[in-house]
């Protein structure tokens, strides 16, 4: 595969097609197989009492029915449980003008993670059912997965310029659920690959005031960054706080420091620890470092064991790092937790080492 010239074909033809005007939602008919799956914690006593439901929870519609009679009103409605507790789920067509704060048990007052796919993936994709899981487990989120896997599993080309169209649409559901009195500052974005630059998009299109933060796990590069505009791809004046996982630079992921934070995993570039010489293209084991970026991010969730945290030491480059030649400037974080326990506070580039497997985390010793 000559990724060169593909990658000029993506400069090219995304160029054009981000710079065009952007259509409205009526006109963006592909957005009808793009649908939202939101997972919510169910409380330990369910307010789903006597055959009656708060108004606050479901439509007025379904207020007479029972808990499980709602369930069976549709298909996209189910309950599973994980670690002892019991979550609830719906999907939701993006397009819908839905208030999602009216799902059963979401809660206004709990922070929100919107997870956003990657190219040539579904909300069914290992990726997401791993970072899903990171979440239940933690019990103390509400989930929204953007599944955007009508758009994404096509051309390469095609699906970087839907990109746009995704993050308007999502950017439409949050300032609903802003309005509907939802604090944005709760909200926490995460893209994997070209999903990364899903969440940029829903920062550009955002009227509720500033999406608090973004987390970018290895963004694609080829294409996005041919332009000086920011509209047209992830950078930091899309979030408060923008961090950014790298594990794949300069081929899937892009290689440059883009956030206010930029972690590099085992300097940031392919082959990474426990991943396979790679064999084809967009096979998983051409996948493996792109990843790990994903990998690296729910450990992050879920891991208490401090001498095996992701901590990355703040440097000027990998070379660097490894010669121990940091320069750090006052008032600079010298090494920081990669991940989810990012400080909003943070600034630099940060290098770290992992294992080949779980856990990848190597506390201090990885620094």
């Amino acid at each position: 595969m000559n990724y060169i010239f593909f990658g000029n074909i993506i400069i090219v033809i995304l160029y054009i097609g981000l710079t065009s005007s952007t259509p409205s939602l009526k006109e963006v008919q592909d957005l009808d197989g793009v649908f939202l799956r939101v997972y919510t914690i169910k409380p330990t006593v369910s307010p789903w009492l006597n055959n009656s439901v708060p108004r606050s929870v479901v439509p007025s519609l379904y207020l007479n029915l029972t808990e499980k009679e709602y369930l069976q009103t549709k298909d996209s409605r189910y309950q599973g449980e994980k670690d002892g507790s019991t979550y609830y789920v719906e999907d939701i067509p993006i397009k819908q003008k839905f208030d999602v704060s009216k799902i059963p048990y979401f809660s206004m007052k709990a922070p929100t993670a919107v997870y956003i796919h990657g190219y040539i993936e579904t909300s069914s994709s290992l990726s997401v059912r791993t970072v899903v899981d990171a979440y239940l487990q933690r019990g103390d989120h509400n989930i929204i997965v953007v599944d955007w896997g009508v758009l994404a599993n096509k051309p390469a080309v095609q699906a970087a310029i839907y990109t746009n169209n995704v993050g308007q649409a999502l950017a439409m559901m949050i300032d609903g659920l802003v309005s509907s009195g939802y604090d944005a500052s709760l909200l926490h974005l995460i893209g994997h690959s070209m999903g990364a630059h899903v969440a940029g998009f829903v920062g550009n299109y955002f009227k509720g005031g500033r999406i608090r933060r973004i987390t970018a796990l290895d963004p694609v590069g080829v294409g996005f960054y041919a332009t000086k505009e920011r509209a047209l791809h992830l950078d930091k004046s899309d979030a408060d706080f923008l961090d950014v996982i790298h594990t794949d630079a300069n081929h899937y992921g892009i290689g440059i420091p883009i956030g206010h934070v930029d972690s590099y995993a085992n300097g940031g570039t392919r082959i990474q620890p426990g991943c396979p010489k790679p064999e084809g293209f967009l096979t998983p084991s051409d996948l493996c470092s792109h990843w790990l970026s994903w990998r690296l991010y729910s450990e992050s969730l879920v891991n208490t064991d401090e001498n095996t945290f992701l901590i990355g030491m703040q440097c000027q480059s990998w070379s660097d790092f490894l010669y121990k030649n940091c320069v750090y400037g006052p008032k600079m974080h010298q090494t920081i937790r990669v991940g989810y326990n990012t400080p909003l506070t943070g600034r630099g580039m940060y290098f770290f080492k992992t294992n080949s497997t779980p856990k990848y985390g190597k506390g201090m010793n990885g620094i």
